[in-house]
């Protein structure tokens, strides 16, 4: 009887584990299906999910890095669209993020760097036209009186970049620093 008593309680903890799903196998499949209606960054989401669930799980890994290329791809694409209308605030927020989802893109610091020099170049441009004497009534003017003063660009590009950096090494994408 005792005998009986240990093999069943042994049946219904096999049973009972056996039939609680994982937090990281639900995460996994949700993230297939962020995937399969191409939503990239949900599915980055949904991986990392699973995988600090199961973090020696080799398959979530692997999706994880996957996604990771994918959504990368994808900002790098919207940004580019983004820097040739002109909207190069729109495209810098999509590089960052593209760097960001996918540290080992290259291709995204790349372009993050060259929108970058795109509005420090129109900041220099506009700040030299507001320099260059203006006549006015037969006698020569300063626009720079007239302008609105403008905060310095190159400040808020090496704020830009200072908060990617923090941004990149408080969630472990930094390249220097993995594995």
């Amino acid at each position: 009887m005792r005998r009986w008593s240990h093999v069943l309680v042994w049946l219904v903890i096999a049973v009972f584990a056996a039939g609680c799903p994982k937090k990281g196998n639900q995460d996994y499949h949700a993230g297939e299906k962020a995937l399969e209606v191409h939503d990239y960054d949900a599915a980055v989401d949904y991986y990392l999910k699973a995988l600090q669930a199961e973090p020696n799980n080799a398959a979530y890994r692997i999706k994880l890095n996957q996604a990771r290329f994918e959504a990368g791809q994808l900002h790098i694409h919207q940004g580019l669209k983004l820097r040739d209308k002109g909207d190069l605030q729109g495209a810098v927020s999509e590089f960052q993020r593209a760097s960001v989802l996918d540290p080992s893109s290259i291709i995204a610091d790349q372009e993050l760097k060259k929108t970058l020099d795109l509005i420090a170049e129109r900041a220099r441009t506009a700040q030299e036209q507001e320099q260059q004497p203006v006549i006015e009534n037969g006698q020569p003017t300063s626009r720079a009186k007239t302008a609105i003063p403008r905060p310095n660009q190159s400040e808020d590009v090496q704020r830009r970049q200072s908060r990617v950096r923090h941004h990149r090494q408080a969630r472990g994408f930094d390249r220097h620093l993995r594995p």
